[in-house]
């Protein structure tokens, strides 16, 4: 009977990120900042440039976790981009 194996397989680092999005610091600063400001107040915009609310953050985060997620995979792939040679672009 033949068993499954893992298998490891080397990624770019900004690809290989994916599984540590939840829970961490990325998450904690996200709620923090958005507990800490009023929920009408603008804190980021989207990647259209829609402006986007501390309230909108909060239910995200308490609900689906969609706009939540697309943060904290932007400022997770940013941070790791700072610790490459090549611009962050270059790898997606």
């Amino acid at each position: 009977m033949a068993r499954d194996k893992t298998r490891v397989k080397r990624k770019d680092r900004a690809q290989a990120a994916e599984h540590w999005y939840e829970p961490g610091p990325m998450w904690d600063a996200l709620r923090s900042l958005a507990e800490s400001t009023s929920s009408d107040e603008v804190i980021m915009h989207d990647e259209d440039g829609s402006p986007v609310t501390a309230g909108q953050v909060m239910a995200s985060i308490n609900g689906d976790r969609t706009l939540a997620n697309r943060f904290v995979r932007a400022a997770t792939k940013a941070v790791v981009a700072t610790f490459r040679k090549r611009p962050p672009d270059a790898a997606e």
